[in-house]
């Protein structure tokens, strides 16, 4: 989803609470980490996304409302909820590991 280059050699966090970046993406776990990786970026003098291309994960409300707009994947949390309550309430067996796709939404942030 986020592409990496090396990051200049001259460019690390000024106040020191963040190592220099060997990378220039960073995808994050979820939304809400993302939302503050980029203000730990800001904090440390980068510019998202010009510096450094953050994305989260979630799709969460705010995202799309942020500065700048959150870069994030969705998934579709309806249909997960249903077929695992459906699941429970049939008794049914279900396999250790089911995949459900998630959607790309493109954002200013990455």
């Amino acid at each position: 989803m986020s592409t990496t280059h090396p990051a200049p050699a001259t460019h690390s966090a000024g106040n020191g609470n963040l190592p220099p970046l060997s990378r220039r993406g960073c995808q994050a776990a979820s939304d809400a980490t993302a939302l503050g990786a980029i203000a730990a970026l800001r904090g440390g003098g980068f510019r998202v996304p010009h510096d450094v291309a953050v994305a989260g994960f979630d799709d969460i409300p705010y995202a799309a409302v942020s500065s700048p707009t959150l870069t994030t994947a969705t998934h579709p949390v309806g249909r997960i909820a249903t077929a695992a309550a459906t699941a429970v309430l049939r008794g049914r067996r279900v396999p250790p590991v089911t995949a459900t796709p998630s959607a790309l939404v493109a954002r200013e942030s990455a």
